[in-house]
């Protein structure tokens, strides 16, 4: 199997880089000993993919020189780049756990084609794990702008 490398990987790669590096960052706010995973794991994750992102540029350049690249996927991946921006923006918004509820729903109905009454099931499961996580382990999710702000 030949390895491919597209505009839309790469757009895909550096999206989840920019997303670890920013657990990472959020992470160092957490209380001791619930900060080590998320930043241990953002910050080597964001490592990683940077190196995948020096990998796959190099064999970009290499394909794009050798003839025309496929520009099929870039819009796909531009567009679900585009979800998990402004899902990150939405947690900056509302907070983690009515951002997860929203995104949930929403990817479903607009992306997937569900219909209104899965997304929303779907929407409200996210929200019961999402508590019944914060509770079982006694976590405070960020609250976001608007919260602190009514």
């Amino acid at each position: 199997m030949r390895r491919f490398t597209s505009l839309a990987s790469l757009t895909m790669t550096a999206v989840i880089g920019v997303l670890l590096f920013s657990m990472a960052m959020e992470a160092r706010d957490f209380l001791r000993f619930s900060k080590y995973f998320p930043l241990v794991f953002g910050i080597a994750g964001a490592g990683l993919t940077v190196l995948i992102l020096v990998f796959e540029v190099a064999n970009w350049r290499k394909l794009s020189s050798t003839g025309p690249e496929s520009w099929t996927n870039a819009k796909a991946a531009l567009r679900i780049s585009g979800w998990l921006l402004l899902y990150m923006a939405l947690i900056a918004l509302v907070g983690f756990p009515f951002a997860t509820v929203a995104f949930t729903a929403g990817f479903l109905r607009l992306e997937a084609g569900a219909g209104w009454i899965l997304a929303m099931c779907y929407g409200g499961m996210a929200m019961a794990f999402i508590f019944g996580m914060g509770r079982l382990l006694n976590l405070a999710w960020p609250s976001g702008l608007l919260p602190t702000l009514f």
